[in-house]
């Protein structure tokens, strides 16, 4: 049975609710990477005693489906009632999001560092833990007086990793005891758990959102004015833009923009989704003030339309029966139901739970989306750029743009070697100074494709160390990338299992395993010199001696020839 563990506003514990105690119901949702756009609510019976408790800026702590405790902030009280019930509902905020949207960073640069650093720079001064359980490799970013919940979505979006907010809390002391935030290298796995309608799904939608834009107008930070001698003189300019920077594909670029334009657009998103027969783009604006820089501003507006303007999104929501499957946020799974003129026939991720948490397995809805497309060539296309090269002044400083953006050479020689619970892999060390650092990918399907789910690894060795459980077959693929950003083809997929460890049930079954655990058990009980007859209590002996009886060396011959005769007639059977 679940239970609420509710606090004071200074969290010391007032009460426990659970069914037996009033609680009626709770409605918890959790999405991948996001606040959950439905807020977390219970129920209680208003005239239950209890119910005094359930008051605004309470804590709530509780167990979720995958045994993490959560903690939520009471924030919003509604009272109904009828002839026959009254009841209070509780309307909570995550507590992460309740404390550190009340904390502002306000100015930390992070040049070429590890996720870990800057989770920690995003967290100083709260109460809350940082902590990084992936290699992510080094990125650069800055923080500049914005909040810490808006530091950690930076964080996401710059070095990769999926996140969750959890607690520590001591039952025995009633106590909670850390408030942590964890960025890992996925949520969820690959579990090949399939929901299917008519087995173990009740209803199923899809929704496609297509809002696409096919072009892009890019506004950039507003620069202090400054005279001749570079001083700066008061007041500061509109939004920089990059009507003055010139893209050419003969040059490399990845789309031509004539200068004294001020916008991008995507050719491809024209042709598919522009209006007026693709005759005609789509418009929309990107918006950030971090870009300095009307070059950087150019890619991070362009890298946004490829990514994410251009696209149709498509999500399907799920009523299932998980009888005794297990789900989690961030599962790899499949979806099916040809019983729609376009049937759905999908793979891809849980995005979203929701539940009761008083009885998850019967209440579950699963939401799935970011299509994965086997037959999309997005990937490729965008891999593919034309070599280009900067060619740097005399003695000017180095930096990223001073090395060519130059296409990276396919990893070769990949290898993957295989122990107890660690796959290790291995691939030749290209000699190529503007490769910037490695990325492994790795799922337990095979033929897979890469995404940014998969991603287990970045790094600058030519080696990953990847730990894993016991008798598991993982499938890699690795891809180099450059100081641009620009990756190299995929490698050749490999794939190592690990070792399965033989235990008694595997040998012997698990009914006789049972029955040999017991044999050992009494076998330690009586010890390793046996029991003496000295050993045996006064009135178990004289049972003993009451019991026993001797027989004769005739009767002893011939149950000995009947044994014998038995195991002869067996043999010759």
């Amino acid at each position: 049975m679940s239970e609420l563990y509710i606090f004071s506003q200074y969290e010391q514990l007032l009460t426990i609710l659970s069914e037996d105690t009033g609680l009626v119901s709770t409605h918890f949702r959790e999405e991948k990477n996001s606040v959950a756009n439905e807020p977390f609510k219970f129920t209680i019976e208003a005239d239950h005693a209890l119910a005094k408790h359930v008051k605004d800026e309470n804590k709530v702590v509780f167990k979720d489906r995958e045994g993490d405790w959560r903690m939520m902030v009471i924030r919003e009280l509604d009272d109904t009632g009828t002839m026959d019930n009254h009841t209070t509902t509780a309307t909570c905020e995550p507590a992460f999001l309740a404390e550190l949207n009340d904390h502002v960073v306000v100015d930390r640069r992070f040049v070429e560092r590890t996720a870990n650093i800057a989770l920690d720079a995003a967290l100083e001064g709260t109460r809350w833990q940082g902590s990084v359980e992936v290699e992510l490799g080094n990125a650069t970013t800055n923080f500049y007086y914005i909040t810490s919940v808006e530091a950690i979505w930076d964080i996401l979006s710059t070095w990769g990793g999926e996140f969750k907010d959890v607690v520590e809390f001591d039952e025995e002391t009633n106590e909670i005891t850390a408030f942590k935030i964890k960025i890992i290298q996925r949520l969820g796995k690959e579990t090949g758990q399939r929901f299917e309608i008519d087995h173990n799904i009740n209803e199923i939608g899809r929704t496609v959102l297509s809002y696409p834009k096919t072009a892009l107008y890019g506004r950039g930070a507003s620069l202090p004015y400054e005279d001749d001698e570079g001083q700066e003189t008061g007041g500061y300019t509109r939004y920089i833009g990059f009507a003055d920077v010139e893209w050419k594909v003969s040059n490399g670029d990845p789309v031509d923009k004539p200068k004294g334009q001020r916008w991008v657009g995507s050719p491809d998103a024209l042709a598919k989704y522009g209006l007026e027969d693709g005759m005609k783009h789509r418009y929309g604006i990107y918006s950030n003030q971090d870009y300095e820089d009307p070059d950087e501003l150019l890619k991070a507006t362009w890298h946004h339309l490829q990514e994410v303007a251009s696209q149709v999104e498509v999500n399907y929501r799920l009523s299932v029966e998980l009888f005794d499957d297990e789900v989690s946020l961030g599962d790899t799974a499949t979806a099916i139901d040809r019983k729609f003129s376009k049937p759905i026939e999908i793979q891809t991720r849980i995005i979203a739970l929701e539940y009761d948490l008083l009885d998850p397995d019967s209440t579950m809805v699963v939401e799935m989306g970011q299509f994965l497309d086997f037959n999309d060539n997005r990937l490729d296309d965008l891999e593919k750029e034309v070599e280009s090269i900067k060619r740097r002044p005399p003695n000017s400083q180095v930096t990223e743009d001073s090395y060519p953006n130059r296409k990276p050479s396919t990893p070769i020689n990949l290898e993957a070697h295989a122990g107890m619970e660690v796959i290790q892999l291995y691939w030749t060390y290209a000699d190529e100074l503007f490769i910037k650092h490695y990325e492994v990918y790795g799922s337990r399907i095979d033929g897979f494709i890469p995404d940014s789910q998969h991603l287990l690894w970045r790094g600058q060795v030519s080696a990953f160390s990847h730990a894993v459980g016991t008798n598991e077959v993982w499938y890699y693929r690795v891809r180099a990338v450059n100081f641009h950003g620009t990756p190299s083809d995929w490698s050749v997929q490999v794939e190592a299992g690990t070792h399965r460890i033989v235990s008694e049930d595997i040998l012997f079954g698990p009914e006789l395993a049972e029955r040999m655990r017991e044999l050992h058990h009494i076998s330690d009980i009586i010890g390793e010199n046996g029991v003496d007859f000295d050993q045996i209590s006064e009135n178990a002996r004289d049972l003993l001696n009451q019991q026993a009886k001797d027989y004769t060396d005739e009767e002893i011959r011939v149950t000995r020839e009947n044994l014998l005769g038995n195991i002869s007639d067996l043999s010759d059977d």
